[in-house]
């Protein structure tokens, strides 16, 4: 499915795992990514496969690249 400019592929749906889990492989072909925003039911992981992108978790800005992974914690 198309998201935010973004091509997202579903690869573990919630129906795999019992809502425990959802994974999505995602393409973003411009420089832009979702708006600040929170989840309070789960845990955001990001893994970057190729490219740079910049995250801001609470108050941090950090630049994570090809290779990294980052866990956004819940409520965070």
């Amino acid at each position: 499915f198309k998201w935010l400019d973004a091509i997202f592929q579903v690869k573990v749906s919630g129906k795999d795992c019992g809502g425990r889990c959802v994974i999505f492989d995602t393409l973003r072909p411009e420089k832009v990514g979702p708006p600040l925003h929170l989840h309070t039911d789960c845990d955001e992981w990001f893994f970057v496969q190729d490219g740079a992108f910049k995250f801001q978790v609470g108050s941090e800005i950090m630049r994570v690249t090809a290779g990294d992974s980052l866990l956004v914690p819940q409520d965070t």
